[in-house]
């Protein structure tokens, strides 16, 4: 993508507006799909159709996403080929993750993760991704000690990690407005109610002086003598919502909220809101929808490149999987995504972007996951640039 910047005087209140109305119909219509099918708590009668399923439950949604713990030590992970072409540009393809988790249950209540990613180049970006000891009292009421993903917005799983991303893209909330893979050192409470109702509360560091795109975790390599801590702040966080599975679908619906200091004078603000839910019918169609609003203060040198703390994005997705085979494990999948980001509520830039994605995902074998999507990328502000690109993903577990 060009990084081209280009900023035009305020002029943003009708474009805000179309934006607004955009992003709430869309993200209603796939809440109000699911909710009145979530709500049957009637048992679906047995049928010999598979049906599509997804563990929307928080104990699944806490674990590293792939693999199964079934004995005392396992380890699992994944690789994800990834290739991409835009115009006027050299078509990349390179091996961009491969993740390797390591869980031993040491007792009946506690548990230590760790998982590690390389991504791109070996010699600078070889990450410590999570490293968490669990104790976990009851589904009601975990502990979480460590480093671990920033308890706000959607599962990281769902809009970053290639075996489960329904595109070949990383979601640009996530990437841009969330710092990627939001890693926090700190501790992290969370528990599931037996009525479906979650909680998900941390304290932890926060962000190292900067808002800036892209991964917190190269971030706060540059302040590792304080382990990525730049002052006596601490940030408050969590999520809060619920979830429920019965014979017709899975739902899972929540609110996120974060607050911090996050310079090391600790005169600047940052606090995130937002809403997010998911749905899985069990013939296979699927919503995921979610809306994130970031307040505070500005850093002067984030600021010089376009990036305030008054942004916003959101992400409505629809995707239908179809199940094949003797087994019904093997699928094909297509996926609808239209998504915006705005790095700057306040300025006018051609780096507003809204963009419509289609995409299509087949697996013929379980673990073993193809993807293609195409990218329609219109910038909601200033000069048009060519920004349309193919994607093509490659992905296995083990």
């Amino acid at each position: 993508m060009s990084s081209q910047f280009i900023v035009h005087p305020r002029r943003r209140r009708a474009g805000l507006k179309m934006q607004a109305v955009f992003a709430t119909g869309a993200f209603a219509l796939g809440v109000f799909t699911a909710l009145p099918v979530a709500a049957q708590d009637q048992p679906a009668a047995a049928s010999k159709t598979p049906q599509v399923k997804e563990d929307m439950m928080q104990k699944s949604e806490k674990d590293v996403g792939y693999g199964s713990d079934t004995s005392f030590l396992t380890w699992h992970g994944y690789a994800s080929m990834e290739g991409h072409k835009a115009p006027n540009e050299i078509g990349i393809f390179d091996l961009h993750e491969f993740y390797l988790s390591a869980k031993a249950q040491v007792s009946t209540k506690v548990s230590v993760t760790g998982e590690f990613e390389y991504e791109h180049a070996p010699q600078e970006f070889i990450l410590p991704i999570q490293a968490y000891i669990d104790y976990a009292a009851s589904p009601a009421f975990v502990v979480r000690a460590g480093e671990f993903f920033a308890p706000i917005g959607l599962p990281r799983t769902y809009t970053l990690r290639g075996n489960k991303n329904r595109l070949v893209r990383q979601v640009a909330l996530t990437h841009d407005l969330m710092f990627e893979n939001f890693v926090v050192t700190g501790v992290n409470v969370f528990g599931q109610f037996k009525n479906g109702f979650f909680y998900d509360t941390s304290v932890n560091n926060g962000m190292p002086n900067t808002m800036a795109p892209g991964d917190s975790g190269v971030d706060a390599i540059k302040e590792m003598s304080g382990h990525g801590d730049v002052n006596n702040n601490k940030a408050v966080m969590g999520r809060f919502g619920y979830a429920k599975s019965n014979g017709s679908g899975d739902l899972n619906i929540g609110t996120s909220f974060s607050t911090e200091k996050y310079d090391p004078e600790e005169t600047r603000q940052m606090n995130f809101a937002g809403v997010d839910a998911r749905y899985q019918h069990r013939s296979g169609f699927r919503f995921q929808g979610e809306y994130m609003n970031r307040s505070g203060d500005d850093n002067p040198v984030d600021l010089e490149n376009g990036i305030a703390a008054d942004a916003y994005g959101w992400v409505a997705q629809f995707s239908k999987r179809t199940l094949f085979g003797a087994d019904g494990k093997s699928y094909w999948e297509p996926v609808f995504q239209i998504d915006a980001i705005d790095l700057n509520k306040h300025t006018d830039t051609n780096k507003d972007l809204l963009t419509t994605a289609i995409g299509f995902n087949v697996s013929p074998e379980r673990h073993f996951l193809l993807k293609t999507e195409y990218d329609f990328v219109k910038e909601i502000h200033g000069p048009t640039l060519n920004n349309n690109k193919i994607w093509f993903g490659l992905i296995a577990e083990f």
